[in-house]
């Protein structure tokens, strides 16, 4: 009986660690698209001053040039903020979801173990039947 009242709470329970799993995975995507995104800035700053080496340089294309790299050095100092952010994210998130499992973890075990200790009473009343139904039985015959 105790088991079946619990029940409700711990699939409650389960059903927000599961949220809370979900959102910790969304978490980890973003937190890992926003460090490709850094790769991908530096994968263009790279290229670009590779191609500042085979270029015949001229003052316009000199300004264009550091235009261009202040803008991606802007760019890549946004995005180390953001995967820190992100990261604190992943972290809050984590944390969120291990105490969502652990508190899904204990309610299920009080309901298994609240399950078990029914079934053993039950098996308890049920031989202490059958042995009462013997002992009629039993006392029946000796009386005939």
């Amino acid at each position: 009986m105790r088991a079946k009242r619990i029940q409700p709470i711990a699939k409650h329970a389960d059903k927000k660690q599961e949220e809370a799993a979900r959102a910790y995975a969304q978490s980890q995507q973003e937190l890992a698209q926003a460090e490709k995104q850094l790769e991908q800035l530096l994968g263009y700053r790279d290229e670009y001053g590779r191609q500042l080496v085979s270029q015949s340089m001229n003052i316009e294309w000199l300004r264009d040039y550091q235009l261009f790299i202040v803008k991606i050095n802007n760019a890549m100092e946004q995005a180390k903020t953001d995967i820190k952010n992100k990261q604190r994210n992943v972290e809050q998130k984590k944390l969120a979801w291990l105490k969502c499992r652990t508190r899904s973890k204990a309610l299920n075990f009080v309901v298994e173990k609240y399950q078990h200790e029914e079934f053993v009473l039950q098996e308890k009343r049920e031989q202490k039947e059958t042995d009462e139904h013997g002992a009629r039985v039993q006392g029946n015959k000796d009386n005939k």
